[in-house]
């Protein structure tokens, strides 16, 4: 009897490391396919990052996660976190938007804020 994951991918699944530790550099430049940044302003992301590149001439992808959960002071602060981490580079930005009630109509708000030029947002429910 044959048991397992079906259908198996085609390829190997990326590795992602996270962390923004000395270690956890040195294991995403050696093992990982993304590593993803945990906690960082767009400064100390682009900092690590560039560390990473040190240390690494495999293409890594550089990325991070950020929250947003509701309030309009927290959703400005998110919104502009989002587009700072996008200017310094960040190949990927993953956003948490809280708990599921209202889950959908946060992560539709910020969707739409952020691909648009800031301050251009339009105030609604968070």
């Amino acid at each position: 009897m044959r048991t397992g994951f079906e259908p198996r991918p085609a390829s190997p699944l990326p590795v992602t490391v996270g962390g923004a530790s000395e270690r956890a550099l040195a294991r995403a430049a050696a093992l990982g396919d993304a590593w993803q940044g945990v906690g960082l302003d767009a400064a100390g992301f682009a900092r690590r990052r560039d560390r990473l590149r040190e240390l690494t001439s495999r293409p890594v992808r550089a990325q991070t996660r950020i929250a947003w959960a509701g309030g309009e002071a927290e959703f400005e602060r998110a919104a502009d976190l989002y587009r700072a981490l996008a200017a310094e580079g960040a190949d990927a930005v993953a956003v948490w938007f809280g708990d599921w009630e209202g889950f959908g109509g946060r992560m539709e708000r910020f969707a739409a804020a952020v691909a648009r030029p800031a301050r251009e947002e339009t105030a609604g429910p968070a």
